[in-house]
């Protein structure tokens, strides 16, 4: 409304003309009506006799006390004061990261005593030294993350205790939420307005909505009670500079007690971590299984299914979280992906290892008396040979079957500077083996952890070299010869394959 349209509207209420107005005023009669038209204003004194005459303010008629248009609230609801309310608030508040945490930890102690029962027989069939150290740093690590957990969450909860004992009642307060602020009616004449640039972190749970101001005030809500729009509102939360979302249950939508939220939690997360450590023991778990000949064949078998029934039936729970609107989705991911991986590895790289490697390092006398009483002659052959650490160097001939073993063994006392001279010469012979046989046949290799084999057939010759750490075994004869060499070879337990 304009100011003429006021002028006309009180003259009227007054019954007044213009004509009457004028007279009054002491003006001319074509003054009102260009008030009237908004043409021309009143002086400041004309002002004031205006409004004694119509019985309002000059603010009033100049139109500054109008009322502004009331604003319906987005979401109103009730401030949470009941301090069991606001100690079950905190700990949903500090429970996920205590819970991520919580079950790093579970998974690294888990991840020690697998290693510490699997990988060290593992290593001790092939005579290398262990070092503990490592697991001793590695179970100081997981002893350090899990304390600091519970250090880190008792540490928020005293000061979140502390600072509801300091903190004014909040009790009877309603909260209502606009687009541009919201308001905490306290009960007092003049209710407080924030602004929500002025939050410093806003957190969404499934049964709570934490606002932290910036002068560390927290205002507890209970999602339940929420009476409005609520997905208005959580859109208005999300604009501020920290909002975090720790739902449970996807969308929130979903009544979950604070326990069970907890329960979820802590299986979600140990069955993703888990299955995640599951290709890892799945290649220690075959390295056991191939350098340890004295496990049946029903406890072979059981350690290679564990990886794919921890790995599947992740994945089946994965899929029913997920369809009762539970976050699960990274355990469909993680089940599937380790899963692939899994049968991959199996299939190709290890082609389930129910057969066994050499269970221990061939040592020169052991090497020696093994072919003597296979009725071979044994020999030292060091000369011409250029390999550096190459300590020992036979070679056992067969005058009958016609066919020589050779055998190199390099120092082990050198920091694996011997290991790493027998990988070269390992590689020589592959090498050479492979370039002389133009036109071969058959040929199988494998290579887990510290040992090494290669058989290379041909329409006449038959290459067999393998290789246990710090020592290379080397075959090169007549293809007739193959089942003798693997009679011999079998006696001894040399890698297979005969």
């Amino acid at each position: 409304m304009t100011f003429g349209q006021r002028i006309q509207q009180y003259r009227k209420e007054k019954g007044l003309s213009q004509d009457k107005l004028a007279s009054t005023l002491y003006v001319t009669r074509q003054s009102v009506s260009q008030w009237e038209n908004d043409k021309t204003m009143p002086s400041v004194d004309l002002l004031v006799k205006l409004s004694e005459v119509f019985g309002v303010s000059v603010d009033t008629l100049l139109g500054k006390e109008e009322e502004q248009p009331v604003r319906e609230p987005v979401a109103t609801t009730p401030v949470i004061s009941d301090r069991k309310r606001l100690r079950q608030c905190a700990g949903n508040e500090f429970r996920a990261t205590a819970t991520t945490l919580g079950t790093i930890a579970i998974c690294v102690f888990f991840y020690l005593f697998l290693v510490s029962r699997i990988y060290p027989p593992a290593l001790s069939g092939i005579r290398t030294n262990l070092d503990y150290s490592g697991f001793i740093w590695q179970f100081v690590a997981a002893s350090l993350l899990l304390a600091t957990t519970c250090g880190f969450v008792s540490y928020r909860m005293v000061l979140y205790r502390r600072d509801l004992k300091n903190s004014p009642s909040l009790s009877n307060c309603t909260l209502q939420f606009f687009d541009d602020c919201f308001v905490l009616h306290d009960g007092s004449e003049t209710p407080l307005s924030f602004y929500y640039t002025r939050l410093k972190r806003v957190m969404e749970t499934d049964n709570f909505i934490v606002i932290t101001m910036d002068d560390k005030r927290r205002i507890c809500v209970d999602k339940h009670n929420i009476d409005g729009d609520r997905e208005r509102l959580y859109t208005l939360l999300k604009g501020c500079k920290r909002y975090r979302r720790r739902l449970c249950v996807l969308g929130g939508k979903r009544d979950i007690s604070e326990r069970t939220q907890a329960v979820l939690g802590y299986t979600v997360n140990i069955l993703f971590i888990a299955v995640l450590f599951m290709y890892w023991y799945e290649a220690v778990a075959h390295m056991r299984i191939i350098t340890d000949g004295s496990i049946p064949t029903t406890m072979r078998w059981c350690i290679i299914l564990l990886p794919y029934i921890i790995t599947v039936g992740t994945l089946i729970t994965g899929v029913i979280l997920t369809l009762r609107k539970i976050k699960a989705l990274r355990l469909i991911f993680a089940g599937a992906a380790i899963t692939v991986a899994a049968l991959y590895a199996t299939f190709t790289v290890t082609a389930l290892p129910l057969f066994t490697l050499q269970q221990h390092r061939v040592m020169p006398d052991e090497f020696v008396s093994a072919m003597e009483s296979q009725g071979m002659k044994v020999e030292k052959a060091n000369q011409g040979r250029t390999e550096r650490l190459l300590m020992d160097c036979y070679r056992a001939t067969s005058p009958e079957q016609g066919f020589t073993i050779e055998y190199y063994n390099f120092l082990d006392e050198s920091e694996h500077e011997g290991q790493f001279y027998a990988w070269e010469l390992y590689n020589k012979l592959a090498s050479d083996n492979e370039i002389r046989a133009r036109q071969i046949k058959n040929k199988s290799s494998l290579d887990v952890v510290f040992n090494r084999y290669l058989t290379v057939e041909t329409e006449v010759k038959y290459c067999y070299l393998s290789l246990n750490r710090y020592t290379v075994i080397y075959v090169m004869t007549d293809l007739e010869n193959k089942e003798n060499v693997a009679k011999v070879l079998e006696q001894y337990r040399m890698p297979l394959p005969y």
